[in-house]
């Protein structure tokens, strides 16, 4: 796998995303989402740059270790991924449901 391109590609992505989020938001809801460009820089420098780093640096300082860690490191990532996700969703359920309950036909209830 060619790291240097798949994190390239990851921090691309997640940099277009602040772009285009709250453009879409804009355009499919009819309202604007504030997005802090620092807080991003930080979330995407925690998430997809610092794993890498420590990645790197284990296997070059300790290669059988990272050996031995490469056999559960598929499954660590999507746990933690699933985790980040879930607490986003979690932090903003209230304003994803007040958005949804009145502006998405009443899809989902907020009782």
């Amino acid at each position: 796998a060619d790291v240097a391109l798949s994190v390239i590609l990851t921090t691309a992505s997640t940099i277009l995303a602040s772009l285009v989020t709250p453009l879409l938001a804009t355009t499919l809801v009819g309202s604007s989402v504030a997005v802090s460009g620092l807080a991003l820089c930080a979330a995407t420098t925690r998430v997809v740059l610092l794993p890498v780093i420590v990645g790197m640096a284990l296997n070059k300082y300790s290669p059988n270790l990272a050996k031995m860690l490469s056999r559960f490191t598929p499954f660590a990532s999507v746990l933690l991924v699933s985790l980040i996700c879930g607490g986003v969703v979690a932090q903003n359920a209230p304003a994803v449901l007040g958005i949804a309950s009145s502006g998405a036909g009443g899809a989902v209830s907020s009782k």
